[in-house]
């Protein structure tokens, strides 16, 4: 890829990334040759990897709406499935010990320039010591990086226990009490219970 091919790349990534990333992220689409879609909300997944079939090369899709740098972290997530297909060709877990070293070994550098602002890093490198299948998963670290979305973020964890909510299936609940990890919350339609991560997005009913 010549350098033209490459600023083109790079104003488009422009913005939705933190500047500073930008050489880092446009080097890596150039070296494993990716071809990357920005998609509208999806309230079910931030990103995605496709391998390479008959009909494509590497693929690699991510949220539009994440803010700069959830959509870097999501996205680094993606090249590290796509180095560990390059490696084992599937053979291998999705997100087992191959997937965490590379994303690991994907992220220092990103730290190392100081891409995130302090309380992203800090929680960053927490769960860097163990990344699970979704950042979504790591509390501190979803809070952080709600702190940087346009709009304010409200979390269950963020209500008290009875109050009601919207999900992001459009249905409401009530919020129960708290078991390990999630919370127990009560469909009000059809009083069928569910278990919700405390850092789940609602809306107030």
């Amino acid at each position: 890829m010549n350098s033209e091919a490459k600023n083109k790349i790079a104003v488009i990534l422009n913005p939705f990334v933190p500047p500073k990333s930008l050489p880092l992220l446009v080097n890596w689409i150039d070296e494993y040759k990716i071809k990357v879609i920005i998609t509208p909300n999806r309230k079910t997944v931030m990103g995605d990897y496709r391998s390479p079939d008959y009909s494509r090369g590497h693929v690699i899709t991510v949220n539009g709406t994440l803010n700069p740098f959830a959509f870097t972290i999501t996205f680094v997530h993606e090249v590290a499935h796509l180095i560990v297909w390059l490696k084992h060709r599937g053979k291998v877990s999705a997100h087992g010990i191959e997937w965490k070293d590379d994303f690991k070994e994907l992220m220092k550098p990103l730290l190392i320039q100081d891409i995130f602002p302090e309380d992203i890093s800090n929680a960053l490198e927490k769960y860097l010591k163990n990344p699970a299948a979704s950042s979504c998963y790591d509390i501190s670290l979803t809070k952080a990086l709600a702190q940087y979305n346009k709009k304010k973020t409200l979390h269950l964890e963020d209500v008290i226990e009875g109050s009601e909510f919207i999900a992001h299936d459009g249905r409401t609940y009530l919020k129960g009490k708290k078991l390990r990890k999630r919370y127990m919350c009560e469909n009000v339609a059809t009083k069928a219970v569910y278990l919700f991560s405390p850092v789940a997005e609602i809306k107030i009913s």
